[in-house]
């Protein structure tokens, strides 16, 4: 019977309530027609315009129309300038490393189809902007001494990351579910499942990290006599000898018996077996002339070590 660790309190084999959610396909609508917007471009960049400076868009265009072949399928965006270190949370003299790190931070945080708060999908657009500029050398270069307005329009790598799913996927490849939802738009790739499973408590064993918790009763004349019983484990049933004179809240220790490692199923927790023993409120009359009995004995052993 495997156990699955899931960072969760509880062994994932005792409950598990799967949710699915399908990954709609998305558009990239962030493309703009280089010609489009050179006549608009222009005006914003005359000398009764404050928007864009005159350098700023020669620096525009001499980036996004320098080369018209190799800008074919990429695109440009014009908006604010922003500060893309802020949004990724690192310092301008932040290494590829940690510029990476925080955006996959960010990124599985915001994702639309994990977070559904109002602004996390724009968010998470604005998180992939930032990471796909900061993370190439040449955009990093030009965004560092002219902001939003000296970048070009070229992909990230072989890919056209303008759509920021297309960043999100490229750094997440081989996580799992990828291309197992439903058939995208005219003929597009499929969208990704997302399974959630949320892990429901046993209302008998316990998990506690890699060890497991269990309490289990024996009756005064076992805990005195000693016994073996039956108790549960992720297993299944095993037996567990009680010793004789075991103690109440005496903790018994069935080695291996808890959860496996992660990525070491060889590698094994505990489980802990804490005895509770019962004491009748109720004697019938042998029960207690019996207990009596012993009581007498007990008295007369005493006597005796005192002399």
């Amino acid at each position: 019977m495997a156990i699955v660790p899931c960072g969760s309190t509880w062994v994932s084999q005792w409950g598990v309530r799967p949710q699915v959610m399908l990954r709609p396909s998305f558009t990239n609508k962030m493309v703009t027609s280089q010609y489009g917007i050179s006549s608009k471009l222009r005006c914003l960049g005359s000398k009764n315009s404050g928007l864009l400076s005159q350098e700023s868009l020669h620096v525009l265009f001499n980036a996004s129309f320098q080369n018209p072949r190799r800008s074919r399928g990429s695109c440009f965006v014009v908006r604010a300038d922003g500060d893309f270190y802020a949004t990724l949370g690192v310092s301008k003299s932040a290494s590829k490393s940690e510029i990476k790190s925080a955006y996959r931070k960010l990124a599985r945080s915001y994702h639309p189809d994990v977070n559904k708060e109002p602004g996390a999908e724009q968010k998470f657009k604005d998180i992939s902007n930032a990471y796909e500029v900061l993370s190439d050398d040449e955009k990093r270069s030009l965004y560092d001494r002219y902001g939003e307005a000296g970048l070009k329009g070229d992909g990230m790598g072989t890919g056209d990351f303008s759509n920021p799913f297309d960043l999100f996927e490229s750094l997440f490849e081989n996580m799992g579910g990828m291309g197992e939802g439903s058939a995208g738009i005219r003929g597009g790739s499929p969208g990704d499942l997302f399974v959630i499973i949320d892990i429901l408590p046993d209302p008998v064993l316990k998990r506690d990290d890699t060890n497991i918790l269990y309490t289990c009763k024996v009756s005064y004349v076992d805990a005195i006599l000693g016994t073996t019983i039956k108790v549960p484990t992720v297993d299944g049933m095993v037996d567990l000898k009680i010793p004789s004179g075991t103690q109440p809240g005496t903790t018994l220790v069935m080695a291996k018996k808890g959860v496996p490692l992660l990525n070491k199923s060889n590698l094994r927790g505990d489980q802990l077996v804490r005895v509770q023993v019962e004491i009748p409120k109720r004697l019938s009359g042998e029960e207690r002339k019996l207990i009596e009995e012993l009581a007498d004995l007990n008295k007369s052993k005493t006597a005796n070590a005192r002399r």
